[in-house]
Formats: C-alpha cells, sequence, structure tokens
C-alpha cells in the first residue's frame, strides 16, 4: 500500500509540473490571453490524462519492480 500511496503522489507532482510547464509556455507567448501572475493551472490539468502521466517510463521502470517484488512477498508469505 505505501508504495502505491509513493507512486501517486510522485504522479500529482509530476502532473502538476507539466500543467505549470504549460502556463508558462502559454503565458510566454506575445499576444497571451492569460494573465499577469497568473497561477491557475486548471485548465491545463483538464487536458491531461491521468494515464499520460501514471505510464511515463521513468515512473514504470521504477515502481514496477518494486510493486512486483511487492506482490511476490505477499505471495510467498502466504
Amino acid at each position: 500500500m505505501p508504495l502505491l500511496c509513493f507512486w501517486y503522489l510522485d504522479c500529482f507532482f509530476l502532473r502538476q509540473e507539466r500543467a505549470f510547464r504549460r502556463l508558462y509556455d502559454a503565458a510566454r507567448v506575445p499576444d497571451s490571453t492569460v494573465e499577469v501572475l497568473s497561477m491557475n493551472v486548471a485548465p491545463y490539468l483538464a487536458r491531461m490524462p491521468w494515464p499520460e502521466v501514471w505510464l511515463t517510463p521513468t515512473s514504470l521502470l521504477f515502481y514496477s519492480p518494486l510493486l512486483l517484488a511487492d506482490l511476490a512477498l505477499v505471495v510467498i508469505a502466504l
């Protein structure tokens, strides 16, 4: 259970980071409609599905082996 919580937490912050990068990209164009000093990332989060973040190669390479090891330990313990 803790492993899944940490995986979710990593994905949550990765999703937030990507949303802020998209906000920055939208704000830096010359004729931007983004308010000055705006930190509202809600429009960008709506266009970023969770599977896009959960299934990044980095997350999969780090958490999949740990999850498989946890499952193996659970099976052995039973």
